[in-house]
């Protein structure tokens, strides 16, 4: 890590303590959401096209701050939590940070696959909703995913499929294990995940491409372009992913459904003189998954026939953003960003064998979901290079979303206004006291606050410590859904209250030459959580949770939840050797222990992660080797039996298993990369799944974790000019 340059700070703070950015920002007046989705996209992109040729007619040179946020570009340094871009090592919160260089030694192609091999997270998958992810203990649906600070639309159950996102125009990534609701909102109580994207290109112009091909059928490329003319720098990448998808045995439906993506991403930045930094991104996704269905009346072939589904998914994500730096002590930045997603299900009944049947799609179970989100944000940070700093800000979110199975086109906003208090009376001691409050339109936000130390009182240790409260707010599907057909039937309930959490956390972190260690301890509460349960309608016209089975199902604010644990993580970079080794305890709640003595208040599970990193500077060649070790899961849940008309607990487990990756990279050239090597060396494919040995059975099976041992082979081309 490069220290930060000297600019009048005082004598008795230490150089690098608090690196100071150029970039500044400016209100604008919030958009109204149109529930059109194609109307709002053609309305923004004419708009910010219109800008961007502005732009580009000015043709403004570098100025003295610009280049110095060339400077900074280069450097590692994060900016999720912080007042203005700073080094990991001096960071008020421990993050964790997966650099350029690591993306591409782990040789993953999406985000999910960039997270399994990482400590503290689960991820699981869906053939249909995509991945699945946990931190800490929480589920998906309390983590924030940023691109850029703007957070992503279009959850499926509550998650978010990480499948979906590329790699090839990240940056970095950065995790904070914790609630940043003062900062970011609802959805960050569990956690954080924060995509930095490449936005900088220093001089001359850039192009490249990535190819490669698995084993098992799944093949991605892409390439990219981009340049810098005087102040205005550019880059375009799209990327192509194909896999004809993978099943275990001879039905016709697959454990991994065959799927195409198609994605482009782009930005343009102008460094203006005066003004300070502009930027617009814009991506696209198409994104289409087949699920096969078993064959039916396979003894008939005259009748035999198949049902088949086709999911579609759209997503245009586009964000405007201006950063300013005033006197080098007032740092300003905003943006105005506009997220649409649509996923559209279309069901068909396929015809088989010898029958006739022309091929016929059943409307009855098609469906579409659109989503739209409206997001502008400013925020001032001071640096007075004194005792005192500040962080203050706007955040607006407008969401809106439509759908067969809701019950009106529905929409919500949330205004909200938060500051953050920064106290350092001595370069080892700095606190930190954040606020947020909100004014939603459809129920009341909570007030959510934070309270955050680090004491570096010793050149090698540093101790953090944190508490913090976060929410979760209700969804659009949790309020207004209307899903009713022959096997469902579930109705939102308008009447929801957000969820509320409390979390301490403690690490104390020691750095010394080539040695890091960490030692973090955690804790999490949720109230008001919202679960799914049968309901009755009560005489007002009101649901009510019901007491046994009504086989009608409604959203209410029935739990409470618990997470706890401790994890403890060691790395050593020196010369040519990387290695990282972590282990982590955690215990996630049981909420039926409250009335069950057989059940336990906590399920507790111990994981690991290694990895193992040489690289041979002199010849070019790289070697890396990752493992992840998942500790078999256990669940318990409540279900009436008609038979002795009680309520009965039964326990689940998902088995223990081990991923393990092996990659070896060589460069020819320094524009050359060729790579091949091995995921999931162990060939590990299902695990079990089901009951556990418990005394009422909850039947057992399996759960597909990979498709198996896959060998990969890559070749990468990136060129610069001189």
């Amino acid at each position: 890590m490069s220290a930060a340059k000297k600019t009048g700070r005082a004598e008795s703070e230490p150089k690098g303590e608090r690196p100071a950015r150029k970039g500044g920002a400016a209100p604008t007046k919030k958009k109204k959401v149109d529930m059109n989705y194609l109307k709002i996209s053609s309305i923004f992109s004419f708009l910010l096209w219109r800008c961007g040729l502005q732009l580009l007619n000015a043709q403004t040179p570098p100025t003295a701050d610009s280049l110095l946020l060339e400077e900074r570009q280069d450097e590692a340094v994060i900016v999720s939590g912080e007042f203005l871009p700073i080094g990991q090592a001096k960071a008020i919160e421990p993050l964790q940070l997966i650099s350029l260089e690591e993306i591409r030694r782990r040789a993953a192609l999406v985000l999910d696959e960039l997270l399994q091999q990482q400590l503290n997270i689960r991820i699981q998958q869906d053939g249909v909703l995509g991945s699945q992810i946990e931190m800490q203990g929480l589920s998906g649906r309390y983590i924030n995913v940023l691109v850029d600070g703007v957070p992503l639309v279009g959850r499926q159950d509550g998650q978010l499929d990480l499948g979906r996102m590329g790699l090839e125009n990240l940056k970095q990534v950065e995790i904070v294990e914790g609630p940043m609701s003062v900062l970011y909102g609802s959805n960050a109580l569990g956690g954080t995940i924060q995509l930095v994207t490449q936005d900088f290109i220093k001089e001359g112009w850039q192009a490249g491409g990535h190819l490669l091909g698995e084993s098992k059928g799944r093949y991605q490329g892409s390439a990219y372009f981009g340049g810098r003319y005087k102040a205005i720098s550019g880059r375009i990448n799209y990327r192509y992913l194909n896999w004809a998808g993978y099943g275990f045995d001879s039905l016709r439906s697959q454990a991994f459904n065959p799927k195409t993506q198609h994605d482009v991403q782009a930005f343009l930045r102008w460094d203006a003189k005066k003004l300070g930094q502009f930027r617009y991104r814009i991506g696209g996704l198409l994104e289409e998954i087949k699920q096969l269905g078993d064959t039916r009346l396979p003894d008939f072939p005259s009748l035999s026939y198949a049902n088949d589904y086709t999911f579609t998914t759209r997503s245009l994500d586009q964000q405007l953003s201006w950063k300013k730096v005033i006197d080098e002590r007032y740092h300003l930045q905003a943006f105005l960003a506009n997220n649409l997603y649509e996923r559209q299900k279309n069901a068909y009944r396929q015809p088989l064998g010898e029958n006739p049947e022309a091929l016929r799609q059943d409307s009855l179970d098609s469906d579409t979901s659109a989503f739209s989100a409206w997001h502008f944000r400013a925020v001032m940070a001071t640096e007075f290079r004194e005792v005192w700093d500040f962080q203050a800000g706007l955040d607006f979110r407008q969401e809106a979303a439509l759908g067969q199975r809701l019950k009106e086109d529905s929409e919500q906003g949330d205004y909200a206004a938060f500051g953050v208090v920064r106290y350092q009376p001595t370069a080892k001691l700095r606190l930190q006291l954040g606020l947020r409050g909100s004014y939603h339109t459809d129920y009341q936000a909570p007030l959510t606050y934070s309270v955050q130390g680090r004491w570096q009182w010793h050149p090698y240790w540093t101790l953090r410590g944190s508490y913090a409260s976060g929410f979760r707010a209700p969804s659009l599907k949790e309020r207004y859904m209307d899903f009713v057909d022959a096997n469902h039937f579930i109705q939102g309930n308008a009447d929801l209250k957000a969820e509320r959490s409390q979390h301490l956390r403690l690490n104390l972190d020691y750095r010394k030459g080539p040695w890091q260690t960490g030692l973090n301890l955690f804790y999490n509460y949720i109230e008001d959580q919202i679960t799914l349960q049968d309901f009755v309608v009560d005489s007002t016209g009101s649901y009510q949770p019901a007491p046994n089975a009504s086989n009608q199902y409604s959203y209410f604010n029935l739990e409470r939840y618990e997470s706890l644990g401790a994890d403890y993580r060691l790395s050593y970079q020196k010369g040519g050797w990387r290695v990282q080794l972590g282990a982590i305890y955690t215990g996630r709640y049981n909420s039926l222990s409250q009335d069950s003595e057989a059940v336990p208040r906590y399920n507790y599970t111990l994981e690991f992660s290694q990895q193992l990193s040489y690289h041979w500077a002199k010849t070019g060649w790289s070697c890396s080797i990752f493992r992840r070790d998942y500790d078999k899961l256990l669940r318990y849940a409540e279900t009436y039996n008609p038979i002795t008309q009680e309520n009965e607990v039964y326990e689940y487990s998902l088995g223990a298993y081990s991923l393990m990756d092996l990659t070896v990279q060589k460069r020819f050239k320094k524009v050359w990369t060729l790579g091949a090597g091995v995921r999931n060396l162990l060939n590990v494919q299902t695990v079990a799944s089901g009951d556990s040995g418990s005394a009422h059975s909850g039947g057992s099976g399996s759960m597909a974790i990979s498709p198996g041992r896959q060998f990969f082979l890559q070749l990468r081309y990136n060129y610069r000019s001189k």
